[in-house]
């Protein structure tokens, strides 16, 4: 009897009964049978991909009480969800500033706020003998890489403010973090939607007609996710869902100045400017 070579148990059949791992023939080497798994691969994601998706749009919080609930086997996990979201979002929308500010604002506005900012990019442009158009060129590509990379660190926060709104229905932190990986997943979901319009919009036009109906439209969608994970009444849950929205939009803020920051202060050290 021959053995699976994963688990080195006895193979009863085509599967191994205890890994699930399949014998290997010919047959798996043909151009029909590679094209049938890699036909067959993506669809397995995609259905998953696309029920998650489906629910995490049209039932506010189902993910969330089904993952609580422990039935997670139909849809993706929370995590797998985001990063996707999130690779799908820098891939087509590498450019959007949401979540950092580019030097066009940060240090080369004549905005009396920005006064500490172009003070400090001069100081760095002078120090490395820079054109303020080399610095600006350099920023942007670095705040671009780390707005992206710790991107994540935003998620705490939000299930922070999830934990101090439903503290009295589910104490457990984690359940919060999965709640809050779901409400930000939405949130790049209708920025996905969102953006194209953006493109086409007049700039005088876009911050009225897209940001408002944001904001509209992630307090209906907090509160009833609330609604359901916490089991709350239409007024406790419309109100928590405010309080939600304002924290995701202030930690989002606080998180797109630190990360421009940080990122033009660290022009200031050699380590960082290697390679330039």
């Amino acid at each position: 009897m021959s053995r699976c070579i994963s688990c080195n148990r006895n193979l009863l059949g085509e599967y191994c009964h205890h890994c699930g791992e399949k014998i290997v023939t010919a047959e798996d080497f043909s151009f029909k049978r590679l094209m049938a798994d890699a036909f067959s691969s993506i669809f397995n994601i995609d259905s998953s991909f696309y029920k998650s998706l489906k629910y995490l749009l049209i039932k506010p919080g189902f993910l969330t009480q089904e993952y609580i609930r422990g039935h997670r086997k139909p849809y993706m996990k929370p995590f797998q969800l985001y990063l996707l979201c999130i690779i799908v979002f820098y891939v087509f929308f590498s450019s959007v500033d949401i979540f950092l500010v580019p030097s066009q604002w940060f240090f080369n506005s004549s905005e009396p706020a920005m006064e500490d900012t172009r003070i400090l990019a001069k100081s760095i442009a002078d120090k490395w003998n820079l054109t303020n158009e080399e610095l600006s060129i350099l920023y942007d590509a670095r705040v671009g890489t780390n707005s992206k990379l710790f991107i994540f660190i935003l998620l705490p926060f939000i299930a922070l403010g999830s934990m101090l709104i439903g503290y009295s229905s589910h104490k457990q932190y984690g359940i919060h973090l999965v709640h809050a990986v779901h409400l930000f997943t939405f949130l790049l979901v209708i920025f996905l939607f969102i953006f194209p319009i953006i493109t086409i919009l007049p700039g005088n036009y876009s911050g009225v007609y897209i940001i408002t109906p944001i904001i509209i439209v992630l307090s209906l969608y907090f509160a009833k996710s609330i609604k359901r994970i916490f089991n709350y009444g239409r007024l406790r849950s419309f109100l928590s869902s405010c309080v939600m929205v304002a924290i995701v939009i202030t930690t989002s803020f606080a998180f797109r100045f630190t990360i421009s920051y940080l990122t033009l202060k660290s022009l200031e050290y050699p380590f960082f400017m290697d390679g330039f």
